[in-house]
């Protein structure tokens, strides 16, 4: 499952996990693609189960961290490797799509640093 976050607390994971491969979904409650993305990542999750670790953000609740990250549309997914950004992809974004970058990620980083 996905824990919701807030930017602070995003900022502070990034540090504390600085090997870690993180998605992360930004999303707001009200906008439809959204409600559909959260369903494609908490599949993910499980998918991906310890090997990825995966967060939401709530856009509304955390409006300055959303603008500092230069996030201008709803839903957007982030992926950090090693503390650096990977993935930048906004709007409906398929369970193949992301699976694929994940998979990518998974090869080049190798299992033993999951």
């Amino acid at each position: 499952m996905c824990d919701t976050i807030t930017g602070e607390e995003l900022n502070d994971i990034l540090i504390e996990n600085p090997n870690a491969v993180i998605l992360v979904n930004y999303a707001a409650d009200y906008i439809g693609e959204s409600k559909m993305l959260d369903n494609v990542v908490n599949t993910l999750s499980r998918d991906y189960d310890d090997s990825v670790q995966f967060y939401r953000i709530d856009c509304d609740e955390n409006n300055e961290h959303v603008t500092s990250r230069g996030i201008y549309q709803i839903p957007t997914v982030v992926i950090y490797s090693g503390s650096e950004l990977v993935h930048y992809g906004t709007g409906l974004q398929s369970r193949y799509q992301l699976a694929k970058i994940l998979d990518k990620l998974k090869d080049s980083m190798g299992e033993a640093n999951y």
